[in-house]
């Protein structure tokens, strides 16, 4: 897991870097790497590892700390959000609307004080960040009206750590505003349930 700049719709942000691997029998590892942002980018592909030799200590890690060295990795609250959520976005005096199901994994920076959770449905992509004991959603885009006009969002919701806490989360709630301008200009405050189905 490493988190590093790198393109996304235009423009260079934040991204996780996440390699999932599991030995095989032959002694290589294989698995998958994932690629993800705040501002909804997603990639994940098939990754093989095969061993090709040895490494000389002195030169091939020359410069790179000493994992014995490094501080234990902590372990963050917010890994309990993992499984499988239904998701439900309520406008206000707009009614409730039902953005899907998707299986989400968290994944933490060593020292747990930022982690990523990815939910991706059809609906569009719900990047979660969480720092501190909230989880923050941001959505920034441009997309036509019925009309064909022009509109830019501005969305965003905060989702606080429940509490007392709960492994795996079975519920997370969240409230923030949804703007639009153009010719569907609303200012909506917007309530979103995560509800957890399974693993």
């Amino acid at each position: 897991m490493a988190l590093a700049p790198s393109p996304c719709k235009s423009a260079t942000t934040d991204t996780w870097h996440v390699f999932t691997l599991q030995p095989q029998p032959d002694g290589s590892l294989a698995g998958e790497y994932m690629r993800l942002t705040a501002n909804q980018c997603q990639e994940k592909r098939s990754v093989p590892f095969t061993r090709t030799g040895d490494v000389d200590l002195n030169t091939d890690f020359k410069g790179l700390p000493d994992p014995a060295k490094l501080p234990a990795r902590v372990v963050s609250p917010a890994e309990a959000l993992r499984g499988r959520y239904r998701i439900a976005r309520t406008y206000t005096g707009m009614g409730t609307q039902q953005l899907g199901e998707s299986a989400v994994t968290t994944y933490c920076l060593r020292a747990a004080e930022r982690c990523m959770s990815y939910f991706s449905v059809a609906a569009g992509d719900l990047p979660l960040i969480f720092e501190g004991a909230n989880w923050d959603w941001k959505d920034e885009s441009d997309g036509p009206c019925p009309n064909g006009e022009m509109s830019h969002l501005s969305a965003s919701a905060q989702f606080p750590l429940p509490q007392p806490p709960q492994n795996p989360i079975q519920e997370l709630t969240g409230h923030g505003t949804w703007v639009q301008t153009g010719s569907c200009a609303v200012n909506l405050r917007i309530d979103e349930i995560f509800t957890r189905t399974g693993d």
